[in-house]
């Protein structure tokens, strides 16, 4: 025999015809063939589990465990408890699919958060690496009912009364794990919403400012946009304002500071949802803080003006009005 081949099937437990088709999908090389076993054995066990305690409880919980079923370790596992009997939920379906159904669950108005959390922390604790292993390995043997046992024992520590389960398995591969974690990327990107970028300058106080090196996450500060591009320009215009008699400055919050290797400060700041600027500032500046008084007045101000200019509109309208009817006379 090939000694690579016992080598594999050795080493990867499986059978001489297994470890022949590894060995030819990579071209003899050893380090390769394990590495592709890796990735299209089912090494991992995904279990969609039902309790039904409405007997005293009244309740029903669905739950979804990813495991490695060699290694034992949990990947994932999330649930719902739900105070009222559910109808038609297909446990048997894609895993996908099931954990979508948990995520509505959890939108019910019978959604019980307390009791979800207290079984979420339980389930991990007693199925331990052992128990996942044992539950992987009987499942692979079609030992079906070692599995239920198995999973009646673990339930039987949690609940002091007589409930009833039902369980499905599914084993998958690296692949499909891989598979669906690109695709989490994937959405996640397509939901983060894309950030503008515009240079400011900080809003120097001699006497009242901050030091740069003392500001911390989330203090409000007064920046100057630099209108070095267009969208600078039109952002500007829209954010600026006049505050003691300084014009053209904009209250923001601070998001992000680092010291950079030449002592200077790197500042990040929110001017606006999605909208952040930045800029680098010397430790001895003193930066304007944004006074939550004045910042009050301001929007009061603005609110005065508002209604000065709707006054003043309805009074040239009231007065054409005025002139029409005596024109008309």
């Amino acid at each position: 025999m090939d000694p690579k081949i016992a080598m594999l099937m050795e080493s990867l437990e499986c059978s001489k015809e297994e470890a022949e088709m590894l060995l030819e999908a990579t071209e003899g090389d050893f380090k390769k063939a394990i590495e592709y076993h890796k990735m299209i054995s089912k090494e991992y066990i995904a279990i969609a589990l039902k309790i039904d305690a409405n007997k005293i409880s009244n309740f029903e919980g669905y739950f979804f465990i990813l495991a490695n079923g060699k290694k034992g370790d949990i990947k994932e596992l999330d649930g719902a408890v739900v105070f009222k009997k559910q109808e038609d939920i297909d446990i048997t379906v894609d895993w996908e699919a099931f954990k979508e159904t948990i995520n509505n669950l959890k939108k019910e108005p019978t959604f019980d958060n307390l009791e979800t959390s207290n079984l979420i922390e339980f389930l991990p604790k007693n199925l331990n690496p052992s128990v996942i292993n044992y539950i992987y390995s009987e499942y692979k043997k079609s030992n079906i009912r070692e599995v239920r046992e198995k999973l009646e024992k673990v339930l039987s520590d949690y609940f002091t009364e007589e409930i009833d389960f039902s369980y499905h398995i599914a084993l998958l591969s690296a692949v499909n794990i891989q598979k669906e974690e690109k695709e989490k990327e994937k959405k996640t990107e397509e939901k983060k919403p894309i950030d503008i970028f515009v240079n400011v300058s900080p809003v120097v106080d001699p006497v009242k400012g901050k030091p740069v090196e003392k500001l911390t996450l989330g203090d409000r500060i007064y920046v100057r946009i630099l209108e070095d591009k267009e969208i600078s320009k039109s952002i500007g215009a829209e954010l600026n304002r006049t505050v003691d008699g300084i014009e053209n400055i904009v209250p923001c919050v601070l998001r992000k500071i680092e010291k950079t290797q030449t002592g200077n400060f790197e500042l990040e700041v929110i001017l606006k949802k999605s909208i952040i600027g930045k800029t680098v500032v010397k430790p001895e500046i003193r930066v304007k803080l944004v006074n939550p008084e004045e910042e009050k007045k301001d929007k009061n101000s603005d609110f005065s003006n508002m209604i000065y200019i709707y006054l003043a509109i309805g009074g040239i309208l009231l007065l054409a009005i005025i002139i029409v009817i005596l024109i008309l006379k």
